[in-house]
């Protein structure tokens, strides 16, 4: 965790590969959010899926770094990829807070289509109580938004305004897996994570 020691918001994810929708996402947040540093957590396993991501946990780590290294703002934590077992997040939350190195209600940064999902987490009554919600919100969703504020009162929620640039990471995979089609998946990642991806192989 370079440069800021604390920070204010959080994304987490498999980040297999991190890829410019996550930028994306990052940039909306810092926009409606000058004053937040932001932390990215690469999970080790999520509870959620079957299997573990593709790419290993350093080179995934790695890619986070490389993406986000011009950002001050922005931090990489391995935290969840050095503990065993499944990644639950108010489990690595409670940790960080513990440690000082997120401030207290932490803003956590979702998609507006997880909100549905989120009742399935682990312990997640406990995790309202410890973060506030960061939603990245689109137009046509704000009912969505407004049932899941209306279903679970305590939870903290702030919408972040704009369209979040939708990216399939299985697409992106599919098109690394083969030489011939690296170049069709280029656009939809970071310069320095596609060269890195081209002298990786073994990534995908």
């Amino acid at each position: 965790m370079a440069g800021v020691r604390c920070y204010q918001a959080f994304l987490g994810g498999s980040f297999d590969p991190i890829h410019l929708g996550h930028l994306h996402a990052l940039r909306a947040v810092k926009e409606a959010r000058p004053g937040d540093n932001i932390l990215l957590i690469p999970a080790r396993l999520n509870p959620l899926k079957e299997r573990a991501p593709h790419a290993g946990d350093a080179q995934r780590l790695e890619m986070v770094h490389r993406a986000t290294v011009d950002w001050e703002w922005c931090g990489v934590s391995s935290v969840e990829i050095d503990r065993p077992g499944p990644s639950y997040t108010v489990d690595t939350v409670e940790h960080l807070l513990q440690k000082g190195v997120l401030a207290p209600s932490p803003g956590m940064i979702v998609g507006d289509d997880l909100l549905q999902e989120l009742p399935r987490w682990h312990a997640f009554p406990r995790l309202l109580e410890t973060v506030v919600l960061l939603v990245l919100q689109r137009d046509l969703q704000v009912q969505a938004v407004q049932r899941f504020c209306d279903s679970y009162p305590a939870a903290r929620v702030v919408a972040i305004p704009g369209d979040p640039l939708r990216v399939s990471s299985t697409e992106i995979r599919r098109g690394l897996s083969e030489r011939a089609s690296r170049d069709s998946v280029a656009h939809l990642l970071p310069e320095a994570v596609y060269e890195f991806l081209c002298r990786h192989d073994s990534c995908y």
